[in-house]
C-alpha cells in the first residue's frame, strides 16, 4: 500500500479560517494533522487530528518555549512531507523559532500563507518587523497570498519569484461553496428586508468603527426604516454606540461576541447590504461571502479590492470619511436597480474567481507536487496571481 502524504498545518486551532482551509483537502492520499499554536484548541465539531497543548498536558502550565519544543518533537517523530503555516503572526514565526532553537530534522517542504490586511502590508514598513518577515520568506519553500499586492510585497522583501505559489490568489478560507451559499440567498437585495450587516464593528489597525457610527448618525433618516446588525463589537465600539440617538440605537442589534460562521452567513443571505469599510485589507472573505449570498457590498476602494471588483459590483467609501459612507449607504438602501444588478453580476463573478471546488483541486495538486518534488518547487512564475 502506498504511504500517505503527511501534511502538517501550524495555525490557530480556534480560527474558522483555519478550519475552512484545512478541510479543503479531502483526498485519501493525505494524512492531515493540525498543530494549534498558542495553546489554541479547536471546537469539538472539528474532526481533523489536532495537537493542542491544553489537551495533551492539562496539568502543565502553558509556556511558549515548551510548546515549541513539543512541536519540534512532533516533527521529528512524524516526519511530515509538507508543513504549512497559516499566517506570519504567529504561526510562521513560531515554526521559524522552532527550527532555530530546537532544530527539528530538516523534513517537509515549508509553505507560508500570508493573511490579508496589515500582517504584511503594514508590518513590512516597521524596522523591527521587516527582518522577521524577510527571514520567513527566505527560508520557506512556497508562499501563498490572498491578493496580488502581498505577492509584490513579499518579492520586494526577498522572496524568490520561483516560490510564488502556482495556485495564485487564494482566499484565506479556501474559497466559497457556491451552491451552499447561493442557497442562503433570500432573493435579490431589493426583495429582502431592509437589513444592513456590519460584520466587523470593532476598532483595529485595519479598520475603524467610529467613522461608521458617525455615518449612520448622518444618514439614518434617509435609510430608515432598517435593521442594522453589528457583530464582533469591541468594548470601545460598545461605548460609542451608546452616544447614538435612541431611534438609531433601537434599530440596531449589537453582538459583542463573534457570531458562528454558519449563523453569520445565514444573516448575510437575508441582508440587503454588507457594510465593511476598511483602511487596509486583502480581498476580504466577507466580500466573497456577500457576493455569493447576494448581499450588496459597501466597501473601501483599496487597491487589493478594486483589482477584483468595480462600481458595477459594489459601492465604495473610505473608512475615515463618514460623509462618504453615509452617501453610499443612502444609495445602497434606496436604489433597487443598482443593488439588484450588482448582486447578479457578483454571483457569476464569485463563481469564477473564488469557487471552492476549483481551488480545492489546485491546492490538492499543489501539495502533491510539493511532497513529491525533491528540488525547489517550480511554478508558472511571479505573474501567476489568479486562480482562474
Amino acid at each position: 500500500m502506498t504511504q500517505k502524504i503527511k501534511l502538517l498545518f501550524i495555525a490557530n486551532a480556534y480560527s474558522t479560517h483555519t478550519h475552512s482551509w484545512v478541510e479543503l483537502i479531502q483526498d485519501p492520499r493525505f494524512d492531515i494533522r493540525l498543530f494549534g499554536i498558542e495553546n489554541s484548541v479547536p471546537p469539538d465539531s472539528f474532526t481533523i487530528p489536532t495537537y493542542a497543548f491544553r489537551r495533551a498536558f492539562p496539568d502543565v502550565p502553558f509556556d511558549q518555549q515548551t510548546e515549541l519544543a513539543w512541536l519540534a518533537k512532533i516533527i521529528q517523530d512524524w516526519q511530515p512531507d509538507v508543513i504549512h503555516t497559516l499566517g506570519f503572526y504567529n504561526a510562521s514565526f513560531h515554526y521559524l523559532e522552532t527550527r532555530k532553537r530546537n532544530r527539528p530534522a530538516a523534513v517537509g517542504k515549508w509553505v507560508v500563507t500570508s493573511r490579508g490586511g496589515p500582517e504584511l502590508a503594514l508590518n513590512r514598513l516597521l524596522v523591527d518587523e521587516a527582518p522577521r518577515l524577510q527571514e520567513v520568506l527566505c527560508n520557506c519553500d512556497q508562499f501563498i497570498a490572498d491578493n496580488r499586492q502581498n505577492y509584490d510585497y513579499a518579492i520586494d522583501l526577498g522572496l524568490e519569484p520561483a516560490k510564488v505559489s502556482p495556485i495564485g490568489i487564494a482566499p484565506g478560507t479556501g474559497g466559497i461553496d457556491i451552491t451552499a451559499m447561493g442557497a442562503l440567498a433570500q432573493g435579490l437585495p431589493s426583495q429582502r428586508k431592509r437589513v444592513i450587516l456590519w460584520p466587523k464593528a470593532y476598532e483595529c489597525p485595519a479598520s475603524k468603527a467610529l467613522p461608521v457610527f458617525e455615518a449612520l448618525r448622518l444618514c439614518y433618516e434617509e435609510i430608515a426604516p432598517c435593521q442594522i446588525f453589528m457583530t464582533a463589537m469591541c468594548s470601545e465600539a460598545v461605548m460609542w454606540f451608546q452616544t447614538l440617538p435612541q431611534t438609531l440605537r433601537e434599530s440596531c442589534c449589537c453582538l459583542e461576541d463573534r457570531m458562528p460562521r454558519g449563523e453569520l452567513l445565514r444573516l448575510m443571505g437575508m441582508s440587503r447590504v454588507m457594510l465593511a469599510p476598511s483602511l487596509i485589507d486583502g480581498i476580504p472573505n466577507s466580500l466573497y461571502e456577500a457576493m455569493a449570498t447576494g448581499a450588496f457590498p459597501v466597501v473601501s476602494p483599496l487597491d487589493t479590492i478594486t483589482t477584483v471588483i468595480n462600481e458595477n459590483n459594489a459601492l465604495f467609501a473610505r473608512n475615515l470619511y463618514p460623509d462618504e459612507i453615509a452617501r453610499v449607504l443612502v444609495k445602497a438602501m434606496n436604489d433597487d436597480d443598482r443593488v439588484d444588478r450588482g448582486a447578479q453580476l457578483n454571483r457569476s463573478l464569485v463563481a469564477r474567481i473564488a469557487n471552492r471546488e476549483i481551488i480545492r483541486e489546485k491546492v490538492t495538486n499543489n501539495y502533491l507536487s510539493l511532497a513529491t518534488t525533491p528540488q525547489s518547487f517550480s511554478n508558472r512564475g511571479a505573474n501567476a496571481f489568479h486562480p482562474d
